[in-house]
């Protein structure tokens, strides 16, 4: 349990790192009102006169110079993908302690303050010591999930809960999955406790106690 709390700790103090670092490094693409030039500005710098911005969900924070035609930023601008709103999806590799591998995908919807409300499934491979063939399962869950902080690296907090249908033994599990993490733009990572209670079939009543890490891809 120490060495888990370690590596949370280690998760949330790198994101807040990376946030500070990136702050003074981040570059949107901004456009000449006539010309039409574009150019990169670095964060913290003011837009010259004429120019205003063009890419959408870049970086906060610029202001506007008088006189000059800049289009200030808005709430909808982020750095972050969480805090944009907008459709979202996912994939995500992950292991649970000591023997199960599987990949899931989560759909849903950011609310643009952090907050993030969808479900998905996946399939996982259960492998037991003594058999000789692995457990398939098909996981099918709820998933919310909450990031701190509107920079590109930000961490989070999450909550899976659903069910695993066991195809190998005909048997339904239920589980929840409370997690820490980080997001780095479209990246992910994640280690939490997962809690199983079989309530169907094989393995009624049988409760499973694991860390699970995972590691996703956001489109």
């Amino acid at each position: 349990m120490k060495r888990f709390l370690i590596i949370i700790c280690a998760f949330i103090i790198s994101g807040f790192v990376l946030s500070a670092q990136e702050k003074d490094t981040l570059v949107v693409i901004v456009k000449h009102e006539h010309s039409g030039n574009t150019f990169f500005e670095k964060v913290g710098k003011p837009f010259k006169k004429g120019y205003k911005a063009i890419e959408d969900g870049v970086v906060n924070g610029y202001q506007a110079v008088e006189d000059a035609f800049v289009q200030p930023f808005t709430d909808t601008v982020s750095t972050s993908r969480m805090y944009r709103k907008h459709y979202r999806a996912d994939v995500e590799l992950s292991w649970n302690d000591p023997n199960t591998w599987g990949i899931t995908s989560s759909h849903g919807y950011s609310f643009g303050n952090g907050l993030y409300v969808g479900g998905g499934a996946g399939f996982a491979a259960e492998f037991i010591s003594g058999t000789d063939a692995p457990t398939y399962l098909v996981p099918v869950f709820a998933d919310i999930k909450y990031s701190f902080i509107n920079m590109l690296a930000s961490p989070f907090v999450s909550l899976r809960a659903g069910g695993y249908a066991d195809v190998t033994n005909s048997g339904i599990r239920t589980f929840a999955n409370p997690a820490l993490g980080l997001d780095i733009g479209r990246f992910s990572i994640r280690i939490g406790y997962e809690y199983q209670l079989g309530f169907w079939g094989f393995g009624k009543g049988k409760q499973h106690h694991q860390i699970r890490c995972g590691v996703g891809f956001t489109f």
